[in-house]
């Protein structure tokens, strides 16, 4: 995307995960140029950004003003390039901590994706810390953030997608080391933390961009979310969606299993699951995406058995049985991840899909 101030450029790796930005601001007589690279767990989850900030001026060799550049291998550098790391620790689906060169930020949730309080201390000296209290709205969007005496250090309030009208932030420091307030407080909607350097949302598996209201990648379960690919939530009012995944009805998927078992492999009862489901519409958003195969990826032998069984070859089916065996019986909605045989070798498909009719319904082993 170019504007006539700012250039930003995407980078993605081949698993379609954002790997590099490059954001180019004009500001008067000089240009700042920010590149950033990002990492990623083998579940997908990123842990760790590097920034390489540049400010550069706008003369060539001849001393005359340069227009808005196409690259800047001709501009002079001016000022000192700045280096920023920030490492990401994550709990399952929810990311906890951010590490920065000075501080360790510790975000405390409830049982959703909603925050509670938010610790920092000095990463040198991890005693020394501050503890702060979050006040949200109804949809669980940070829009105060107090300190333990109840001062109003930070407020936000949003349009409806997303994007700001009024703020305030009250400067913080800890061992006389000033706080960014965005690195104070990140989060926008559930599950999502600001990306300083683009302005963008980190959404778990996409980006979001609050100007448009809009994911800035298509949703990677494809059109069973919709077919506005790029959609946030239907009512951004109403709706959350803390993974950047679109929520399906559990009935379009089918199962791989014969038979599943009551009990997961936790000790968490497979009944405890449907009741929590069906008493809290919104309690899938905190379970892990199920995984789905389609059927047209799953290796030929097994499409074979299916098709015997008089399944529906274009069908996506459940590597996560009982999870979705407890969202099917409660009538809940799932999110979804789909995957490929290569993406689960630990997985035995041929021994996994033991169905003997064609995908439905299972039976319970106690």
């Amino acid at each position: 995307m170019i504007g006539y101030k700012k250039s930003l450029q995407f980078f993605y790796n081949p698993n379609n995960e954002l790997s590099k930005t490059v954001v180019v601001k004009d500001v008067g007589l000089q240009i700042t140029k920010t590149t950033t690279q990002y990492h990623y767990d083998a579940f997908g989850r990123r842990i760790a950004k590097n920034s390489k900030v540049e400010t550069l001026n706008k003369l060539n060799q001849q001393g005359k003003l340069v227009k808005y550049p196409t690259t800047l291998l001709h501009l002079r550098k001016t000022d000192k390039t700045q280096n920023q790391t920030t490492l990401m620790l994550w709990e399952g689906n929810r990311q906890i901590q951010e590490y920065t060169d000075d501080f360790v930020f510790t975000t405390v949730y409830d049982q959703s994706f909603e925050p509670v309080s938010r610790l920092v201390q000095n990463r040198q000296d991890t005693s020394q810390i501050k503890v702060y209290h979050y006040h949200n709205n109804h949809l669980g969007t940070p829009q105060e953030l107090t300190d333990d005496c109840g001062n109003v250090v930070w407020v936000n309030y949003e349009w409806a997608w997303g994007g700001t009208y009024q703020s305030y932030y009250k400067e913080q420091s800890l061992n006389n080391i000033p706080i960014d307030k965005d690195y104070l407080q990140p989060i926008k909607f559930q599950g999502q933390f600001f990306d300083t350097e683009t302005s963008l949302h980190y959404n778990r598996f996409r980006y979001y961009d609050s100007d448009v209201g809009m994911f800035i990648s298509r949703d990677p379960i494809g059109l069973l979310g919709g077919l506005n690919t790029f959609q946030y939530a239907p009512n951004p009012i109403h709706w959350v969606d803390p993974w950047g995944l679109k929520t399906v009805n559990a009935k379009v998927v089918q199962f791989s299993q014969d038979s599943v078992s009551t009990v997961f492999d936790n000790g968490n009862k497979l009944n405890s699951l449907t009741h929590a489901m069906s008493n809290n519409p919104n309690y899938y958003q905190g379970v892990n995406p199920i995984r789905v195969i389609k059927f047209q990826d799953l290796p030929s032998s097994i499409q074979t058995k299916l098709l015997s069984q008089g399944a529906n070859p274009y069908g996506i089916y459940s590597l996560d049985n009982r999870r979705l065996l407890a969202a099917k019986e409660a009538g809940s909605k799932i999110n979804i991840k789909f995957v490929k045989p290569k993406d689960v070798p630990d997985i035995n498909l041929e021994k996994r899909f033991s169905t003997k009719n064609g995908g439905k319904l299972p039976t319970k082993r106690c």
